[in-house]
């Protein structure tokens, strides 16, 4: 059945459990999308906003720019690589620690 990938090479099994970071996409836009519909927010709105800690003091003002449009067509202006590259799926799991590491990073 192979192997898990390049960082974890342990068998495949019948209970394997793989992150579906890509598909949860299509759920979050969907969420996205019925708040915009509600009034609860709008695709052209700033992040902080919204999630006012997401750009602290001293980060660039592209940070504080970034749209909630951006955000869904992935124009992260360089934040997709706010979580360590070989990020575990242990370390992916912990809210805290991902929500710090996205207000810790700032724009390329």
């Amino acid at each position: 059945a192979g192997r898990l990938g390049a960082v974890d090479d342990r068998a495949v099994q019948s209970g394997t459990l793989f992150p579906l970071l890509d598909v949860s996409q299509v759920l979050v836009a969907a969420c996205v999308h019925a708040a915009v519909g509600r009034g609860k927010l709008g695709l052209d709105d700033a992040i902080v906003h919204h999630w006012p800690s997401f750009a602290g003091p001293g980060q660039s003002a592209r940070k504080r720019a970034l749209t909630v449009r951006e955000v869904l067509r992935h124009r992260l202006a360089g934040l997709e690589h706010a979580l360590p590259p070989r990020a575990s799926f242990t370390a992916l799991r912990d809210w805290h620690a991902c929500v710090a590491a996205m207000e810790a990073a700032d724009c390329d």
